[in-house]
């Protein structure tokens, strides 16, 4: 996840890879972004190798928000 509130593409700032028992819309998203950090999730910061490892043990695929130009 990553915040482009002023609607910068690129990437800014620290991207994390948070866990959520229950699926988030982009508003719900953006209120967690807000109050950062979120008391109630499991949350790391975001590096390719934790990105491929979570992906190795999550059933689908990992959804992205705001996450700018920075590919995996």
């Amino acid at each position: 996840m990553g915040l482009r509130v002023f609607g910068n593409k690129k990437r800014t700032g620290t991207r994390y890879i948070y866990f959520s028992r229950e699926r988030m819309d982009e508003r719900e998203r953006f209120g967690m972004c807000l109050k950062w950090p979120p008391g109630n999730k499991i949350y790391m910061t975001w590096n390719r190798k934790r990105y491929l490892v979570t992906q190795t043990y999550w059933d689908s695929r990992i959804e992205e928000y705001n996450a700018g130009n920075l590919g995996v």
